[in-house]
């Protein structure tokens, strides 16, 4: 039975096609630009999949300079921390920056990554389903209308999508230059932090010089008095 009415649809379809040869011909040019719009689908998704590996190798540089921070502060000793003016607190809130900025991008990024990914997706699906039955015959001339629907939804995906890897593009650049302007920043705030801590240094040598001054000064009084009385 399944064998009987596969002939009679094939038998439709060839009668189709004889009696419209300008509907195959129309036919054959859709099915070419599915075939298109399924590499041009393809190849987006790939620039997607790039762009999340740029993500994550920008997220790996930004954790590697978060964890060298760590480290130049974990080596402190705790008189330095407690000597420092308002250094730690400063420290603190730097990390505490670091850390927002991070969650704020990786939100963002991750969320219209996933949402292109969806929708290309579903796009990409849909055209494969429509290549296949393409491919099988199981298309009729009715189906045009269908089928050129879905050919105008491909390409308007393909226009959004290029838009989104463009605007994630320029993100993932502008992102590394905010990293690199956050790093410059961190060895700005530990250079003036190692200078703050030179000058306190000095500062508590003088100290301690003027101390000994005062001292001798004062042992010299004692001695002058004592010999004006002998």
């Amino acid at each position: 039975k399944d064998d009987y009415e596969r002939l009679l649809k094939d038998n439709q379809n060839l009668k189709e096609r004889r009696a419209f040869p300008e509907k195959l011909e129309e036919l054959d040019r859709y099915r070419n630009q599915v075939l298109e719009y399924s590499k041009c689908i393809t190849a987006l998704r790939q620039a997607g999949l790039e762009k999340d590996r740029r993500y994550d190798l920008l997220v790996q540089k930004f954790k590697r300079l978060r964890k060298c921070i760590s480290s130049r502060k974990n080596g402190e000793t705790e008189e330095d921390r407690q000597s420092s003016f308002g250094g730690s607190d400063c420290s603190a809130e730097s990390s505490i920056s670091l850390n927002t900025i991070t969650e704020d991008l990786n939100e963002a990024l991750d969320k219209d990554i996933e949402n292109g990914y969806q929708q290309i997706a579903r796009e990409g699906e849909q055209l494969r389903r429509t290549l296949s039955a393409l491919k099988t015959g199981e298309y009729g001339l009715e189906d045009d209308q269908l089928l050129r629907h879905q050919l105008i939804c491909a390409q308007t995906t393909i226009a959004q999508q290029q838009v989104v890897i463009e605007q994630q593009q320029s993100q993932s650049e502008n992102t590394m230059e905010l990293l690199d302007s956050i790093a410059r920043l961190q060895d700005h705030i530990m250079e003036q932090r190692s200078k703050m801590e030179s000058m306190e240094a000095e500062l508590i040598e003088s100290k301690e010089m003027n101390e000994l001054l005062e001292f001798q000064i004062l042992e010299n009084k004692e001695n002058m008095e004592h010999e004006f009385e002998v």
